[in-house]
């Protein structure tokens, strides 16, 4: 409640830097490409969307401390050691009247995992084992090392998002959006992989496409201009409703991040943003996991906050046969990471946009 406090208390004190008349046609019109739901479009306006999104996790977290396979395996048989997360989103946003922009996302998510398995001294495995798809055994595996790597991924459509920016107020450079977001249950959450234990196997929480619950994403978005620069700041909570077919539902969620991007000419721009992440652990744990296997499984680990820095570059391009086209590319590392139980910690979140309206 303090963190969401002191946002929007940021909010309305900015508004009184900002001196401009705003500006939509620069290439700091819009906010850095990581941040979504930051703009709206005059009535009868159109624009579609493309991001492509890698998030690289390597090594393990426990609090603020980092931990190592040999650690985890002192309680759990299998401990995740890589993780990859990619997603291509497509968007498209229209606006019906000056007021009001809605919006439509749909994300196709792809994650990859490494695990690595101890293998106590009663265990054996088929040297004749089938590979299947979706996971890989590495041919470097000791038996003597007792320990050996396997590579399980997942990929689908993830949870369609729709919703709305609803016009706040707008001054001199300066203005307030309203945040409104329905995410549908359209992503899979019994996805399955292969390991040396079993075929088949119910993937863990983060390996899942989507959360397979009715979630409400509500907050507003401040943007301000000058002639040289633009900024803002963002608070959005997401709200989970029930639970999925598996009867579990992942936390609530909580951003809260600002930004300021450098406008360099008419078609270039820099951009730094911080991000504050927060977000609950699962409730109810699903009955197809075994929490004694691996931390990955454990419901009780799912929760933490993470405070993320970045910086971005942004093209708009003003003439010739793309006029009107945007390009940008962000990148994003951690500065500090609290994780509640044994999860795989994020080392850093690569973003890349294309936007066109029309």
């Amino acid at each position: 409640m303090k963190k969401l406090t002191l946002s929007i208390i940021t909010a309305l004190a900015i508004p009184a830097l900002s001196y401009a008349h705003w500006e939509g046609g620069r290439p700091d019109g819009h906010a850095p490409i990581g941040v979504m739901g930051e703009h709206m479009h005059k009535a009868g306006e159109w624009m579609a969307s493309y991001r492509y999104m890698y998030m690289d996790m390597d090594g393990i977290r426990h609090g603020e401390k980092r931990v190592s396979t040999k650690d985890v395996h002192q309680s759990y048989p299998v401990a995740p050691e890589k993780m990859s997360m990619e997603m291509h989103m497509l968007g498209m946003m229209y606006a019906p009247s000056d007021n009001i922009t809605l919006m439509a996302m749909l994300p196709w998510v792809k994650n990859d995992m490494d695990m690595l398995m101890k293998i106590d001294g009663g265990m054996s495995m088929d040297d004749g084992m089938d590979m299947n798809d979706g996971m890989s055994m590495d041919d470097g595996m000791s038996m003597g090392g007792m320990t050996s790597q396997f590579s399980t991924s997942t990929d689908g459509l993830g949870d369609i998002k729709i919703g709305a920016l609803i016009h706040g107020f707008t001054g001199e450079g300066h203005r307030l959006l309203w945040n409104i977001n329905w995410s549908l249950p359209t992503a899979s959450t019994d996805e399955t992989v292969d390991t040396p234990m079993m075929n088949g196997m119910k993937a863990p929480y983060a390996m899942q496409l989507g959360s397979g619950t009715h979630d409400i994403d509500l907050g507003y978005t401040y943007i301000g201009q000058s002639d040289n620069g633009s900024w803002g700041q963002q608070t959005i909570a997401t709200v989970r409703f029930g639970r999925n077919d598996e009867d579990y539902r992942l936390g609530n969620k909580l951003v809260i991040q600002g930004w300021y991007a450098r406008k360099l000419s008419d078609t270039w721009s820099l951009s730094g943003r911080i991000a504050w992440n927060e977000w609950g652990g699962v409730v109810n744990q699903d009955d197809d996991l075994n929490p004694m296997m691996s931390p990955a499984a454990e419901a009780d680990f799912r929760s933490g906050t993470r405070i993320d820095v970045g910086l971005g570059a942004n093209l708009y391009i003003r003439s010739g046969i793309l006029k009107g086209h945007r390009l940008a590319l962000e990148y994003l590392v951690p500065v500090k990471q609290d994780l509640d139980g044994i999860q795989m910690e994020t080392d850093a979140t690569l973003i890349a946009g294309w936007q066109l309206a029309f």
